[in-house]
């Protein structure tokens, strides 16, 4: 064994250690089929895929159902709620609904349009139907083979931030409707005894 293919060994084993215990869910997608189905929408003419979408979203599940994952790591399989890759593969375009196919449509176009990152939120459920806000990254790997045949997907959930801002915001909104109701004055006093 020649001294590049250790070092390429070894740069393999970290890839992998950081990938599997990362505290972050991971997902190596094979998504060189979706890009061959949008470069045969482009050889029959469409040459707007965003339009495309707008009217055609079935070609948006269409992609997802040609999303191969070949790597998920332990943070990934948790939130998703799936026992091991094969079950997650299985139900990954369960875990989209309606309100994914904006974000997910804003993925290929971009990803379409030679973007090697794309960056968004996304609202899905897991495989039990619970309700997920994610903090999406999409990053193309250079390949020799297939393009898009090593896409990285990382998915932060977002969801408990999101029902604090809207509990912030509910509770902001229910206080200024008292202030403007109240048939009395509100005063607030502050920690050194004055009226505010």
């Amino acid at each position: 064994m020649t001294e590049v293919e250790k070092m390429s060994r070894e740069e393999s084993k970290l890839y992998n250690a950081l990938f599997y215990n990362a505290p972050i869910s991971f997902f190596e997608i094979d998504s060189s089929d979706v890009k061959e189905f949008i470069e045969e929408l482009r050889r029959d003419g469409v040459h707007d895929l965003e339009n495309h979408f707008n009217d055609n979203t079935l070609d948006i599940i269409k992609c997802v159902s040609l999303m191969r994952i070949t790597k998920v790591n332990q943070a990934a399989l948790d939130l998703f709620k799936a026992k091991d890759q094969n079950e997650i593969q299985q139900g990954f375009s369960k875990i989209f609904t309606e309100d994914s196919l904006l974000p997910l449509k804003n993925q290929l176009v971009a990803l379409a349009s030679d973007n090697q990152i794309f960056e968004c939120e996304n609202n899905c459920v897991d495989l039990e139907g619970t309700h997920l806000t994610l903090k999406v990254r999409v990053a193309i790997l250079d390949t020799d083979g297939k393009p898009w045949s090593r896409v990285l997907c990382f998915a932060e959930n977002i969801t408990w931030k999101k029902e604090l801002k809207r509990a912030e915001d509910d509770s902001k909104k229910k206080y200024e409707q008292l202030l403007q109701t109240a048939d009395e004055g509100i005063g607030i006093i502050g920690t050194d005894g004055r009226y505010t």
